[in-house]
């Protein structure tokens, strides 16, 4: 309140706080401060850190067909299975059929992906 003395260990708090808030002041100061390093940094250090770096090399791909093989290793065993199933004539219950049924569609997906593939390709 005015007019009240401030005690000395308050007057001392006091300035303690006001040095610390100074110190605080000058190392914000001291961080946000940019350095110039155009002075020690040489000119062509740019120059010589790139001819340093190793040119790119592009890799060689070589394509390959392990996934178009499979697929038609698949069609082959799909014709086999459902000419089999065929010849035991197994069509006796649902769930046979519904196997029958499962290995045609799986079959017809395959051949659809084949010919999308092979026309994009050529």
């Amino acid at each position: 309140m005015p007019g009240e003395e401030l005690t000395p260990t308050e007057l001392a708090a006091l300035e303690c706080e006001t040095e610390e808030q100074a110190l605080d002041a000058r190392m914000i100061a001291a961080l946000e401060h940019l350095p110039d390093l155009s002075a020690i940094t040489p000119r062509d250090f740019a120059a010589r850190v790139a001819a340093k770096v190793p040119s790119k090399r592009v890799p060689s791909i070589r394509q390959t067909h392990y996934g178009r093989n499979a697929i038609w290793v698949g069609v082959g065993v799909l014709l086999l299975s459902l000419a089999l199933i065929s010849m035991k004539g197994l069509s006796n219950s649902v769930v046979d059929a519904a196997v029958e049924w499962t290995l045609c569609a799986q079959l017809m997906a395959l051949a659809i992906w084949l010919t999308i593939r092979l026309r994009s390709s050529s």
